[in-house]
């Protein structure tokens, strides 16, 4: 199972289905530190507790724009609870509740994509393609 946000919000969807929904290959990518047993449970919890959220439409035009025009990006990360996510900040928050920073200096509201596939706290482990 994956746990992602995407159009229709934060949901639990067969690995299958994600990748054949994907509009193009995959990224897998894993944490270079060693994280407990007890903190990936930590980590799967607070992911299940953002499912059935809305997925944050506004907050990447509103993300693309601030870049578009050059404006600051928000620095601070603050964990609380969103109503609405997408699809890096999604990612970004649930490493930051086990005290992992995927990027310094950029809050979890403004994490990119490419944000995620940079950090040096990921390592990108393949790529996954449907044929």
């Amino acid at each position: 199972m994956v746990m992602e946000a995407r159009g229709k919000g934060v949901s639990a969807n067969p690995f299958s289905v994600s990748v054949a929904h994907s509009h193009g290959p995959v990224e897998w990518f894993t944490c270079v530190k060693d994280v407990s047993d007890q903190d990936r449970l930590k980590m799967v919890v607070f992911a299940q507790e953002e499912l059935g959220k809305s997925y944050g439409r506004l907050k990447t035009i509103a993300l693309g724009l601030k870049i578009f025009f050059g404006h600051d990006l928000d620095k601070r990360d603050r964990l609380r609870r969103e109503r609405e996510l997408f699809c890096s900040e999604y990612v970004a928050r649930v490493y930051n509740f086990i005290g992992l920073d995927l990027k310094k200096q950029r809050s979890d509201r403004f994490m990119k994509p490419c944000d995620i596939s940079d950090s040096p706290l990921l390592e990108r482990r393949g790529r996954l393609r449907l044929r």
